[in-house]
């Protein structure tokens, strides 16, 4: 059975952007649509290493996340990564409980990659933002091909 109905999107960067300073909560960049269909609206706002992506519901259920993030650049000063989905523009409760979080803790290396699956409850209109922190380090490559999706399951 196929529902060609069923809001489904998929994001992401198209290029690298930094090496920057990811130290405060700050936006994802993606920045290429790949694909929406079944009513879904993802807004890609902003330019250069402003480009962010904004998902809306457009209807009330249970939607399905996912992203991976890919980062370069982290050196030993990094005490930890972190990603996040915030909800209608801001955290859940504080960045230690419900924000959808992700959270990597590295040691040594240049490279890491978080993923996150999350299944989260909207109503109609509610948007969805991925968001990032890195801790320690203000030198970081968010790197080319990240991604960002996100389905409706019931």
């Amino acid at each position: 059975v196929t529902e060609p109905a069923k809001p489904c999107f998929a994001v992401i960067t198209n290029r690298s952007v930094g090496p920057g300073d990811f130290t405060t909560t700050t936006d994802l960049p993606f920045d290429v649509i790949e694909f929406q269909r079944g009513g879904t609206v993802v807004a890609i706002s902003g330019s250069g290493d402003n480009t962010v992506a904004t998902f809306t519901a457009p209807i009330t259920g249970i939607y399905q996340f996912n992203y991976t993030v890919n980062l370069g650049g982290t050196g030993n000063s990094n005490t930890f990564n972190s990603t996040m989905l915030y909800i209608d523009g801001a955290q859940i409760s504080s960045s230690n409980d419900r924000s959808y979080r992700n959270l990597d803790d590295p040691e040594t290396g240049n490279y890491h990659a978080l993923s996150s699956s999350f299944l989260i409850s909207l109503n109609a209109n509610q948007t969805v933002k991925p968001m990032i922190q890195v801790n320690g380090d203000t030198n970081v490559t968010v790197r080319i091909g990240c991604r960002f999706s996100g389905f409706l399951v019931a």
